[in-house]
């Protein structure tokens, strides 16, 4: 992780055990955390809700599916060369 990020919470540039450390306690190490490009501690941001659990907030599904209302799952899935498979050379 970057210096300036580990001043910004608190944790010491030296110490490479601060990426495997979990600051928000999420169960995500803070590397990985910071590699996902959330924020490390969740306490900084206020809460948004994300009804369906998979680290998107409600608020930022609700605009993809107005600017991109045809990109759902079963849209991409149905994209014909997503699903078939290349034979010969």
């Amino acid at each position: 992780m970057p210096s300036e990020l580990e001043w910004f919470y608190g944790m010491n540039d030296l110490d490479p055990a601060d990426g495997a450390a979990d600051l928000d306690g999420d169960g995500f190490s803070n590397a990985e955390a910071f590699q996902q490009g959330w924020v490390l501690d969740a306490a900084l941001v206020s809460p948004v809700p994300d009804l369906d659990g998979d680290r998107l907030n409600d608020i930022t599904e609700a605009h993809w599916a107005q600017v991109h209302p045809a990109a759902s799952i079963l849209a991409i899935l149905s994209i014909p060369w997503l699903t078939t498979t290349r034979t010969g050379s």
